[in-house]
């Protein structure tokens, strides 16, 4: 990703939407935001490496990168029983069988950026939903899993 001044809404993700399209590779996406999001966290992304040293590379390792896996997105939300996001990201997981969907991250506006903040795109499996918690000392939230399935997009903000 290209490398900016961070804005401090960015930042902090005040603004940030993210939202859920239908089954990937299967027609138009219409997105539906998921509501009330407290906190998302992308992580595990790493590339498979294999050694190939051999007699001729003079004692010294030599490596070779294989398999890319984009890791995996947790979304912690507030959880509205009737959120149409929320609710689709709860379908995509119960349905049979269970397929990638399309999911799309709007960031906040960055500095010079004036109609569209940076665009993330990618496919993932929900493989986590439905955890909830009850709790008289604050509101009650969801957590959504969602493994990532091939490379992650990224258009940068106009």
């Amino acid at each position: 990703m290209p490398t900016s001044a961070v804005s401090k809404a960015q930042a902090a993700g005040t603004g940030a939407v993210i939202s859920i399209g239908g089954v990937t590779g299967v027609g138009t996406d219409t997105f539906v935001p998921i509501g009330e999001v407290l906190t998302a966290k992308f992580a595990g992304a790493k590339r498979g490496v294999v050694t190939t040293t051999s007699f001729d590379s003079g004692g010294v390792a030599s490596k070779l990168g294989t398999v890319l896996d984009s890791g995996n997105a947790t979304l912690t939300t507030t959880r509205i029983s009737g959120d149409a996001g929320q609710m689709a990201v709860l379908a995509a997981f119960n349905a049979q069988p269970s397929v990638a969907y399309d999911f799309k991250v709007v960031l906040p506006l960055a500095p010079g950026q004036l109609a569209t903040g940076d665009t993330i795109t990618f496919s993932a499996v929900v493989s986590a939903a439905g955890d909830f918690d009850i709790d008289i000392s604050k509101q009650s939230e969801n957590s959504f899993t969602l493994d990532i399935s091939g490379p992650k997009g990224f258009t940068a903000g106009a």
